[in-house]
């Protein structure tokens, strides 16, 4: 873009360019007639890279004939551009928006278009990537499919039973149930539905006929049949109209749901029919309620076992006779406390009856009985042993275990899914939740618990101080909560201490609740960080533009101060003058540095030997005029510490983002910060406590504040992502993050302490260097003595001040200067006289060819000539790209005779002994 910046353009319309060209989405301005006017550097990039033909191009195209064009070959997105951007032009639509897939080959790409009138005329379009929000989206509709396949499985699971299965809530009113459920009530089958109370389906089906023992009797049927059904485990045997009978079971789990099961026992009640119609000798057998009949001698040896009707196997019975319980039990392995209590009932002559177990038949499957037994005594009282009659419970059993699988079946998939799941019913009281929601708020067991209600649930969060918008505001914050859970409207994130949460509640047909709660703090983490980093690079392109600039101008002024400080009959009183002229000249040169230092908080570069003592002081001279005066800010960083290995502006960022953390605690009372910069000797003892901080020598940035301190709750979190106690708006909780993450990289350690009523103390503790590399450091500083140059030396910079000055400082030094203003004309002169020059000295930043690409025009003929790159702001060059050219230095204006005679020293000198 900046190909179109005229040379009569203001610094100013420059900066904004270079502002448009850091980012992220290609942005054009389009004319009254739909003629691209200019472009920026993402425009730019993609002009024939883009997966739809047509949807970049370049300056002076008619951007709607290009989209008409397409459209007339059947391409939609462009038709609907074409159509939104004369719309804008034409004063029919205040602004144009399209969100389009631009595949290329195999990445899924997306962009967001919008067009925007200018006042002036035309409009600007601008092409956004939004590709990432598309991946969330399609991320989370996944997501909902696996839910809907475990809501199908878990239907699917209850339907296959063969036994009729229905879930009560914790109210005993239906959640769901089976067909086989719903078949046993067909009288009142429109009452089988969610939310019917268990007591008003049962008033219901005995007003209807369905039992015929509740008739003429129904208000003391059904509360005796509820009263047993409702208990812990209930059981009942009901007699329906035709004479059919059926087994209720019911069961409360853990969350006090009630489970309810029921088995089409008539034919089991037919044969019990038969058994009392039998003979006298059989009478006990009835009374016991089964269908195989047994006995048992004085010594319990089974003497008789019926083989029931419909069973001609007689596999049982065959190994019963003849043998003894005791022989039974020994070869089963069933000595337990169980069957001790039982074998203690047969010693004793007592009866039992209900005595269950199980037996493993020579087919392999496990049979499941049920029996009971009265003692036989003579006529003398005598005991002659025992008769009995046993039941075949293996259906029940199997029935009942289909039942609880079903039941771990529907947890397992609500367990299963990836997201925090909660149904509430009617009354905002809980039904179901998994592990991943109690995880995601951190709520107690008893918040957890099956009838608890929702506002409890919340109650507990905000007691321990969770959700942070809440707090000074509390019950107006809960019934706003409650309205939301209560009228649903869609998704919403909510803050959960340091942790973000995607909030999704559904209604439910009888009124309850069923929510969806996902972790999205890495995705919220992430766009944090993109945003921050656009403005950080934002940060670096503008401050880059404005140093460029500034050092061209302080350039040109020391440049020609110098020269007039050499003047011989400059007198005392101006010299002194020059003097003030050129140290202001290098404050403001340091100021610069400064700027650019704080405008490239990121990882590039390189770690280099940095003093923190030095670091602080400028981080503190910066921040010192944005401080309200009511603040002091206590500086102790005279003494120089040793160095540290790092990048520079990481070390100012900690001491930024401590110092402000400090301030922004005190707030707008009156309060003191001090900063202060030692060096200490960590014992293993703390190093061991601290890791990745290694025992020696370190160099320790103290920043305490005497604000309202925090207690041990906070203390623990302080150092958690997004985790804040300001209001909205007042920080993103980053900073001591940050800081945190910065220190780490570098095997620092960050303490923090504090108390309420006293205030806070950050400790950073960062590896001092090594000597050696002290001493290198040391070597490599040394200033280089003023060189002396001789022959003609080829001067190129656009800018006359600088140009003028810089040719009079290679004067002093002994060169005859060949001035040109641009790149092209340099090399134009070069070439005609190429072996007259002993030095080339252009600037880097020009209109057209800049100084490296006229630095590699100028090696095809001369590859050992001298060549000095000085440059405002060293973007875009680095000690590699150096390296490469040969025999090339890099000056950052503004210089001063001295420095510049000392690159020269050393840059001629190199050349000279190849």
């Amino acid at each position: 873009m900046h190909d179109l910046i005229q040379p009569d353009r203001s610094d100013t319309a420059r900066i904004d360019l270079a502002v448009l060209d850091a980012l992220p989405a290609g942005i054009a301005v389009l004319s009254a007639g739909g003629d691209i006017v200019c472009v920026n550097e993402a425009w730019r990039s993609r002009i024939g890279g883009a997966g739809r033909a047509g949807l970049y191009e370049g300056p002076g195209a008619s951007y709607l004939s290009i989209c008409d064009a397409a459209a007339a070959g059947g391409d939609q997105v462009l038709t609907a551009i074409a159509a939104g951007l004369r719309a804008v032009l034409a004063g029919a639509a205040p602004e144009f928006r399209l969100e389009y897939p631009d595949h290329l080959g195999e990445e899924q790409r997306w962009f967001l278009c919008t067009a925007r009138p200018l006042r002036q005329g035309g409009l600007v379009i601008e092409h956004l990537p939004i590709s990432d929000l598309k991946q969330m989206e399609q991320r989370v509709q996944r997501e909902r499919q696996v839910a809907a396949s475990a809501h199908e499985a878990l239907c699917e699971a209850v339907e296959t039973m063969s036994e009729g299965f229905a879930l009560y809530d914790a109210d005993d009113r239906l959640l769901f149930c089976n067909e086989h459920y719903d078949a046993f009530y067909r009288p009142v089958s429109q009452l089988v539905r969610s939310g019917t109370a268990f007591r008003d389906l049962t008033r219901a089906a005995a007003e209807a006929g369905l039992f015929p023992d509740a008739i003429g009797r129904e208000d003391q049927w059904v509360d005796d049949t509820i009263r047993c059904l409702t208990a812990a485990n209930g059981e009942m045997e009901l007699r329906l109209a035709g004479n059919r009978w059926i087994r209720m079971r019911t069961r409360r789990t853990v969350k006090e749901s009630l489970v309810c099961i029921v088995t089409d026992i008539s034919e089991l009640k037919r044969r019990e029919a038969s058994l009392q119609a039998s003979e006298a000798r059989f009478r006990h057998f009835a009374e016991a309620g089964s269908e195989r009949f047994w006995e048992m001698d004085e010594e319990l040896r089974f003497s008789y076992y019926s083989v029931p009707k419909g069973d001609d196997s007689g596999v049982l019975g065959d190994r019963l006779l003849g043998r003894t319980l005791w022989e039974v039990v020994t070869a089963e392995g069933t000595a337990n406390e169980y069957w001790r209590r039982h074998c203690d009932e047969l010693e004793a002559h007592l009866p039992f009856r209900d005595f269950r177990f199980s037996k493993s038949m020579p087919s392999g499957q496990i049979s499941h009985y049920r029996t009971g037994g009265v003692p036989v005594f003579d006529d003398d009282g005598r005991f002659g042993g025992y008769r009995g009659v046993m039941a075949d419970e293996t259906e029940e059993v199997e029935a009942r275990l289909r039942a609880e699988r079903a039941e771990a079946l529907l947890r397992a998939a609500v367990e299963s899914v990836p997201y925090g799941f909660v149904i509430h019913d009617r009354d905002d009281r809980l039904v179901l939740c998994n592990s991943k929601y109690q995880e995601l708020y951190r709520l107690s067991d008893e918040a957890i618990r099956t009838g608890v209600s929702f506002e409890t649930a919340v109650r507990e969060g905000l007691a321990e101080g969770r959700y942070l918008e809440a707090l000074g505001r509390e019950e107006e914050w809960l019934a706003e909560r409650l309205e939301k859970h209560r009228h649903p409207t869609g998704a919403w994130e909510q803050r959960q201490g340091s942790a973000w949460i995607l909030v999704e509640e559904t209604p439910l047909p009888d009124g309850g609740t069923v929510g969806m709660r996902t972790d999205i703090t890495e995705v919220k983490r992430n766009a944090e960080r993109a945003i921050q980093s656009e403005r950080l690079q934002a940060l670096g392109t503008l401050a880059g533009g404005i140093a460029h600039d500034f050092n061209n101008l302080l350039a040109a002024m020391i440049g020609y101060t110098e020269l007039l400080a050499d003047e011989p009959d400059l007198g005392e009183e101006a010299r002194d003058c020059v003097e003030q002229v050129l140290s202001a000249g290098q404050k403001a040169k340091d100021l610069v540095k400064q700027i650019l230092r704080f405008s490239r908080f990121t990882d590039d570069g390189a770690a280099e030997l940095c003093c923190l003592a030095t670091v602080a002081g400028e981080v503190v001279s910066m921040l010192r005029p944005t401080i309200h005066p009511d603040i002091r800010l206590e500086v102790d960083v005279r003494s120089r510490c040793a160095d540290v290995l790092a990048i520079p502006a990481h070390l100012s960022q900690i001491v930024m983002n401590l110092t402000v953390n400090a301030v922004q605690a005190i707030g707008r009372r009156k309060g003191r910060v001090e900063v202060r910069v030692d060096e200490v000797e960590v014992d293993e003892v703390f190093a061991a406590a601290h890791p990745p901080l290694a025992g020696g020598p370190c160099v320790r940035l103290v920043v305490r504040d005497d604000g309202p301190g925090m207690d041990e709750a906070l203390l623990k979190r302080i150092f958690e992502p997004f985790f804040t106690t300001k209001q909205v708006g007042e920080g993103t909780g980053m900073g001591l993050s940050v800081v945190h993450g910065i220190v780490g990289k570098y095997d620092g350690m960050v303490t923090a302490y504090s108390e309420p009523g006293v205030g806070s103390e950050f400790h950073v503790y960062l590896p001092r260097a090594t000597d050696a590399a002290g001493e290198r450091r040391a070597v490599a500083s040394t200033a280089a003595a003023t060189a002396g140059g001789a022959g003609n030396a080829l001067l190129v910079d656009d800018d006359p001040a600088v140009r003028g000055a810089t040719a009079g400082l290679l004067s002093r030094l002994g060169y005859c200067i060949v001035e040109f203003s641009d790149a092209a004309s340099a090399l134009e002169g070069f070439r005609e006289h190429p072996d007259d020059f002993a030095l080339v000295v252009t600037d880097q930043v020009m209109p057209g060819m800049s100084g490296q690409e006229l630095a590699m025009a100028i090696r095809e003929t001369r590859p050992a000539l001298p060549l000095l790159l000085c440059t405002g702001y060293g973007h875009g060059l680095d000690e590699t790209r150096l390296a490469e050219l040969g025999h090339t230095a890099l000056l950052v204006k503004p210089f001063t005779l001295r420095e510049l005679g000392a690159t020269l020293d050393g840059l001629v000198g190199a050349a000279r002994s190849c």
